[in-house]
């Protein structure tokens, strides 16, 4: 007869015995906590006067934008619902729409 190794494995009694098998939970972070993560690790650029104001410009550019289409957006769903139907074949807001803008951005 051959001799046999001891048994080492012991029955598994509890839940923690249970949990001890499973592969570790994975990490979740917030966004908040990706951002600074990635603050920490990447490089940073540096801003002199000149790009500050650029990303400003940039910012407020875009912030008007966005200010325009929503508000052309918002007038056109305002008039539809007043008047449902239109019989003139131009539209009432075409006026509103063009007029001049003043793209000029104040810092």
């Amino acid at each position: 007869m051959l001799p046999t190794a001891p048994d080492t494995t012991y029955p598994l009694r509890d839940l923690d015995d249970w949990l001890a098998l499973l592969p570790p939970q994975p990490v979740r972070l917030s966004p908040m906590q990706v951002r600074r993560l990635l603050g920490a690790s990447l490089p940073q650029p540096v801003f002199d006067e000149a790009a500050a104001l650029a990303l400003i410009a940039y910012q407020q550019r875009h912030k008007q934008a966005a200010y325009r289409a929503h508000r052309a957006r918002r007038l056109l769903h305002a008039y539809q619902a007043l008047v449902p139907t239109t019989p003139s074949t131009t539209h009432p807001l075409a006026a509103i729409l063009a007029l001049p803008r003043s793209d000029n951005v104040s810092l």
